[in-house]
């Protein structure tokens, strides 16, 4: 059984205060962590197996997980949801030590050979999709071959940061990451007031993929993610930092309130009670569903990016903007820097009414290699073909077509679409409990926040635009009631129904 995979990273500890100051480590090291921008939501919440600790959007996710396939436009959409693919995930492949689950050579096509054995095939991305041309669930599974463009340099050495084996790096106990040098050294310990290293402790430490999971968590919670995970130290969630930000309502830059004129709009109806002032549940379309839904296939980047650096995810921010101040001599290419500042959505995980404008990468061009007289099996080349002869007949290259999974019978190439069933209703809770609409769900919501039947409710439409839903998506990774921090603080210019 071969050995799990560990990555070496010496900490400089001071000995008084049992908390790490700063660590030194390689290019490989970094790699790990700013590989963090590119994994989705879901998948953090999937790593981390913590729902304290993205709050409200951990809901969203299990929301997902309980819901009924006949709640969703395909089977599909529940996997892309649960298990989202990261347009991020080719590069990533040479990590030293990588925490993403996400297999992005894999693809789906049909195993009858009527329908492969044609011009044009049709493959998945993702499992649960149906054949275009049978309509059966498209099950065989194979894999493409590496592009050289998704490899690390054998010159640069790293998968986005350059270097070689002998280039270190500072990152700080809050993911601040600078090179090592003369001047940054002496900078760093002024700030930091120490006069001498007498107080200062080597330990090196071998992580794996449990210890840096643990860090991943901690970057999000926490200060200091580094002592955490050093001294397996267990932050309290939810710190003062992270309530401060949603006692009032969530600022959102101007540049978001400008696009916001533009932008389309959904609604939803709120249900208030008035005497307490505080939300029971709104009733939503799949609209909101979808808005919701969408948010757990976000990379980290993306939301950071969206949120202006102020997502109150602990020492992410941190890292995001050391990202954005290394310069170029450090990072491998202009893509890899923007893979992880402004990292796009797989191909077809986006929704047709978008609110959030996160750009989707286009799928790969694929060829492939099939014999005309023997079962046929699909070889993704990447746009490398090798000629071959088989011995049962000469080799065809039929077009490789990935088809949109959320999609049932139209237009399935094409990219949009929704999560939801086009006609479903559902309750939503202010801690982003997502239910079919049903007589049990509305009681089960009413009881879930202690309310009674007695109470005199206001009923609200609210609309939501792009501002509104840069706040709720924010909202939703550090509160407990992402609908009243948002919506209720603006009841002046709500409108009753």
């Amino acid at each position: 059984m071969a050995s799990e995979a560990k990555i070496s990273v010496k900490f400089f500890v001071d000995k008084e205060e049992n908390k790490v100051v700063f660590a030194e480590a390689s290019k490989d090291f970094l790699d790990i962590l700013f590989s963090f921008l590119t994994l989705p939501l879901s998948t953090v919440i999937e790593l981390i197996g913590d729902s304290l600790v993205l709050e409200s959007m951990s809901n969203v996710y299990k929301s997902v997980k309980s819901l009924e396939d006949k709640y969703l436009e395909t089977k599909a959409c529940k996997n892309m949801l649960l298990h989202p693919l990261s347009a991020g995930a080719f590069r990533c492949e040479d990590l030293k030590l990588n925490i993403g689950n996400a297999n992005p050579r894999r693809f789906y096509q049909c195993s009858n050979k009527d329908c492969t054995n044609r011009e044009k095939v049709f493959i998945s991305l993702v499992p649960d999709v149906r054949c275009s041309y049978c309509e059966k669930s498209m099950e065989d599974t194979n894999s493409s071959r590496k592009r050289k463009e998704d490899s690390a340099s054998d010159d640069d050495g790293g998968v986005f940061v350059k270097g070689g084996e002998t280039t270190l790096f500072i990152i700080m106990d809050d993911l601040r990451v600078m090179p090592v040098s003369v001047a940054s050294t002496f900078t760093m310990l002024q700030k930091l007031r120490i006069r001498n290293n007498k107080k200062l402790e080597e330990m090196t430490l071998d992580l794996g993929k449990e210890e840096v999971s643990y860090l991943l968590k901690q970057s999000i919670i926490s200060e200091t993610p580094l002592t955490d995970t050093c001294f397996r130290k267990t932050e309290v969630f939810q710190n003062e930092s992270r309530k401060a930000d949603t006692s009032n309502k969530i600022s959102i830059k101007a540049e978001a309130r400008s696009e916001d004129e533009h932008c389309e709009e959904i609604c939803m109806k709120l249900y208030i009670d008035r005497a307490e002032n505080r939300m029971l549940c709104a009733e939503v379309d799949g609209e909101v569903v979808n808005l919701l839904f969408s948010f757990l296939v976000l990379p980290m980047g993306s939301v950071i990016k969206l949120l202006h650096t102020s997502s109150s995810m602990g020492c992410l921010d941190n890292l995001y903007r050391s990202v954005e101040g290394l310069v170029s001599e450090y990072i491998v290419s202009d893509e890899c820097k923007s893979l992880l500042l402004s990292p796009k959505l797989p191909p077809f995980f986006g929704c047709s009414r978008c609110l959030l404008n996160v750009e989707e990468m286009l799928p790969l061009p694929l060829e492939g290699s099939s014999c005309e007289r023997s079962f046929p099996s699909v070889w993704i080349s990447c746009n490398i073909y090798v000629n071959g002869i088989c011995s049962n007949g000469k080799y065809v290259k039929p077009v490789l077509e990935p088809l949109n999974p959320k999609k049932k019978k139209v237009n399935r190439t094409e990219k949009g679409g929704g999560y939801t069933d086009g006609w479903a209703k559902f309750i939503l809770t202010d801690n982003l409990c997502v239910s079919p609409l049903s007589l049990s769900s509305i009681l089960q919501a009413i009881s879930d926040c202690q309310g009674t039947f007695s109470k005199i409710l206001d009923q609200r439409e609210v609309v939501i635009g792009k501002v509104q839903a840069l706040e709720l998506l924010k909202s939703a990774l550090i509160s407990k009631t992402p609908l009243t921090d948002v919506f209720l603080p603006r009841a002046g210019e709500m409108k009753d129904d």
